[in-house]
């Protein structure tokens, strides 16, 4: 099968850029969009599988006025000399070439972690937790800042037997991480080829038995819980800020009162925004932990908190 991809690089002193391109390519119906970092530029990169669609939402970016260079553009800084460059591109590419990246594929260290593609010949470092991710051809290489520190945070909120939900899993790195600090781990995703790669993850690191793929979503997870099902002692959501606020409700709901809920994909300077809902839900900031302009914001029901607010940059 065909897919036309829309990249998108960020380049410049403003990151919020690369949200707002982000949130322009969800409204054009992107199954996931994935945002990485390159040196000091953000690339962020979607599919369509048709090219109109996909040819529409790169005009789209190129019209938000942040500065583009595209096709027949021959300057692409922004107006009013902000120092933000945005090219943008658009390639027609086969499920093969989706594979391209694996050849510069590296080690992600995310401590305790060391995420390593298992197609490379590299172990972790003496004192890390080697996690075994392959995305096949969902989202999620474990190499992205927001992955990186949720990870790191998981390691300090899960318990053995904790009963963790992984929302918007990908390809399952968040999960299959619980699960080896002893958690039961539960994966939903709206990209159907998520279930295939959180199951394959789960057993390229011998934690089947504690990490399933739910289909039917968050939102049918979410009526569970207010029927009175046993909610989760962590929730992890990295994502992208609008789904995040989208997804407030259904986020408080599942997340147990003695608990924890961790939201990522937000940017340094505007996460509050993000987690405006929450909060107003009941739910107390406890930790904001950034690294490259990235956060991973930690809150719990205020019984579970100690101080607020605590910054930990580039932990």
């Amino acid at each position: 099968m065909t897919w036309h991809s829309v990249t998108v690089r960020v380049a410049g002193p403003r990151p919020e850029i690369a949200e707002l391109v982000a949130d322009t390519l969800w409204s054009f119906g992107a199954v996931a969009v994935e945002e990485r970092s390159e040196g000091s530029a953000t690339v962020v990169s979607t599919g369509y599988p048709d090219r109109t669609t996909a040819d529409t939402a790169a005009q789209a970016v190129n019209r938000l006025h942040v500065g583009s260079a595209g096709p027949g553009s021959a300057d692409g800084e922004a107006p009013g000399g902000s120092g933000v460059a945005v090219e943008v591109q658009v390639t027609a590419v086969t499920d093969d070439g989706l594979d391209s990246w694996r050849a510069h594929a590296t080690v992600a260290l995310a401590p305790p972690f060391a995420v390593i593609p298992p197609w490379i010949d590299a172990g972790p470092p003496s004192d890390h937790i080697a996690l075994l991710v392959d995305p096949g051809t969902s989202f999620g290489s474990g190499s992205h800042p927001t992955t990186r520190l949720v990870l790191s945070a998981l390691a300090g909120l899960v318990r053995p037997g904790d009963r963790v939900l992984d929302v918007g899993c990908g390809s399952g790195v968040l999960a299959v991480a619980a699960a080896k600090l002893g958690a039961e781990a539960v994966g939903v995703d709206i990209d159907p080829a998520s279930g295939p790669a959180i199951n394959a993850n789960a057993g390229l690191n011998d934690v089947s038995d504690r990490v399933r793929f739910d289909p039917r979503g968050i939102g049918a997870l979410a009526d569970d819980c207010r029927r009175g099902a046993p909610r989760y002692a962590v929730v992890a959501a990295n994502l992208l800020a609008p789904v995040i606020r989208d997804l407030t409700d259904n986020l408080v709901a599942v997340t147990d009162p003695a608990g924890h809920l961790v939201v990522s994909g937000l940017l340094a300077d505007r996460w509050e925004q993000a987690t405006g809902g929450l909060s107003s839900s009941g739910l107390d900031v406890i930790a904001v932990d950034e690294s490259e302009g990235w956060v991973a914001v930690t809150l719990s029901p205020p019984d579970r908190t100690g101080a607020t607010g605590t910054i930990h940059p580039d932990r």
